[in-house]
């Protein structure tokens, strides 16, 4: 029994500290420019530097699920799908100065 649970916890912390997981249908767009959001899949993570769980959002009641940066001028906000992708870029734009 103690075997199992040892194996268990180095498998999370393996996949922790590998790339994170996101459900099929994720869908993320670059806050810091003009793009539109679109579907996020395992290699699209693979490219980025960084990501973090969550995030702060824009306002709106969803928020994200991961946020990644790729470079020092980007960082993307990626959501459970599309809808919400699509609704949190208008709450962002409605609110920009």
């Amino acid at each position: 029994m103690m075997m199992a649970g040892i194996a268990l916890m180095g498998s999370c912390m393996a996949q922790a500290a590998g790339t994170p997981v996101l459900p099929d249908g994720a869908y993320g767009f670059d806050w810091y420019g003009a793009t539109p959001c679109r579907k996020i899949g395992k290699a699209d993570l693979r490219r980025f530097q960084t990501c973090e769980n969550g995030g702060s959002g824009f306002g709106g009641p969803v928020k994200p699920l991961l946020t990644c940066r790729h470079g020092k001028d980007d960082e993307w906000v990626i959501y459970a799908n599309k809808a919400q992708c699509r609704d949190e870029r208008e709450t962002m734009e409605a609110n920009a100065p």
